[in-house]
């Protein structure tokens, strides 16, 4: 079974374990503040100053966020995003290896629209957009037989990143949901060394916890 199945399985259980009696698309109005994090998997590409992509790879994608209720149908908030990727490569015929990891991030600000009634099914869905910081960190290792590996230097660059999701929340407790959806992140570096633009798409699977207000 690969990694991928096997947390989207973990992620079914999850919700089904809850049963008919908690997991719920139908809940009453949210709390006024939410926080939330949760972790999925992610394909994207990198492209570097000169404009050549370094094909589609997947890795691993932590989300983090924290939002306040304005009205009952919009959430402000901040939101990160990160998505990495770590690869093994031979340089050159001296058999010198090269251990690469590659990361794209983000903190934004957002805006999320929750178009239908708070307590009808289409209440559940949501809409999110965001846009702030963005950077990209690129960490080299090279390995030879019988030297420490190290730790490497790693090269952070700076720009802007977008972000935009789709999804439903699914309510397992008073104040407790759990989000599943995708999401699409694009970043403007404009960096000399390593990257000029990234993007990459993930699933989303966000816990978050509701507190105040109703």
């Amino acid at each position: 079974m690969t990694s991928r199945a096997g947390i989207w399985i973990a992620t079914l259980v999850l919700l089904g374990s809850a049963g008919p009696a908690h997991a719920d698309a139908v809940r009453g109005e949210r709390g006024t503040w939410s926080v939330g994090g949760g972790w999925a998997w992610g394909r994207g590409t990198f492209q570097n100053p000169q404009g050549a992509e370094s094909g589609y790879d997947d890795g691993s994608s932590a989300q983090m966020r924290t939002a306040r209720r304005i009205g009952r149908f919009l959430q402000v908030g901040a939101d990160y995003r990160g998505w990495a990727i770590e690869f093994g490569r031979e340089t050159d015929s001296t058999g010198v290896f090269i251990k690469a990891r590659r990361s794209v991030q983000s903190l934004s600000a957002s805006v999320t629209v929750f178009p239908g009634k708070p307590n009808t099914v289409l209440g559940s869905f949501f809409v999110r957009g965001g846009v702030g910081l963005g950077w990209a960190g690129t960490t080299l290792r090279k390995l030879e037989l019988g030297i420490e590996q190290g730790h490497g230097e790693r090269i952070d660059e700076f720009g802007v990143g977008y972000m935009a999701e789709l999804g439903f929340e699914f309510w397992v407790a008073d104040r407790f949901t759990v989000a599943v959806g995708s999401n699409w992140n694009y970043f403007d570096i404009g960096g000399d060394s390593f990257v000029d633009k990234a993007w990459y798409g993930s699933g989303i699977v966000i816990f978050n916890v509701y507190f105040g207000g109703p």
